[in-house]
């Protein structure tokens, strides 16, 4: 597949902002999270601070067009933990591989711990993320419940991916 990650800058970031809103919505079906009274969901909030030193945020593109977006916290101090924070694809591209292999493209780029966290009833977000993290790991990996205050129920995987190559996990797959 003809997919390329673009690390934002400003103007990427506004694209990633625009689709957070549709990224919210979609959440909406399990949050309960309310349109304003334009018909619109606000935006991811605090965008900006994945511009700043040790975040990421990539715009996702395949075949030059826009295709979805994916960010990235990390600790600034060691680089060398990471927190996949949002990963969103456009539902014209859904279940095409291209989130599959976007995700994989973004572990491979950063070697160290990881921490991917989904809400318990998206059975979609939970079935994506067990099989690629189960195939990308070989099943080393911890899965814990969690009851966050603000989202609520919550899996959250943690694996580190510091210690394999590329081709090991690229192989997994």
């Amino acid at each position: 597949m003809d997919i390329e990650l673009v690390e934002a800058g400003k103007e990427e970031l506004e694209a990633i902002r625009e689709m957070s809103r549709l990224f919210r919505y979609d959440l909406s079906e399990f949050k309960g999270m309310p349109c304003d009274e334009s018909g619109m969901f606000a935006p991811i909030p605090n965008l900006d601070n994945f511009l700043e030193e040790g975040n990421h945020a990539f715009t996702i593109r395949y075949k030059k067009e826009l295709a979805g977006f994916a960010l990235i916290e990390g600790n600034k101090v060691e680089q060398k933990s990471f927190i996949f924070s949002y990963l969103f694809i456009l539902r014209k591209f859904r279940r095409t591989g291209l989130g599959k292999i976007a995700t994989i493209q973004i572990l491979n780029k950063f070697r160290g711990d990881w921490k991917i966290d989904y809400n318990t009833p998206n059975t979609t977000a939970m079935e994506f993320w067990d099989n690629i993290i189960d195939a990308y790991t070989g099943g080393k990996y911890s899965i814990a419940e969690q009851n966050h205050e603000k989202w609520g129920p919550l899996k959250v995987i943690k694996f580190s991916n510091l210690l394999t190559t590329q081709s090991e996990n690229e192989n997994s797959i």
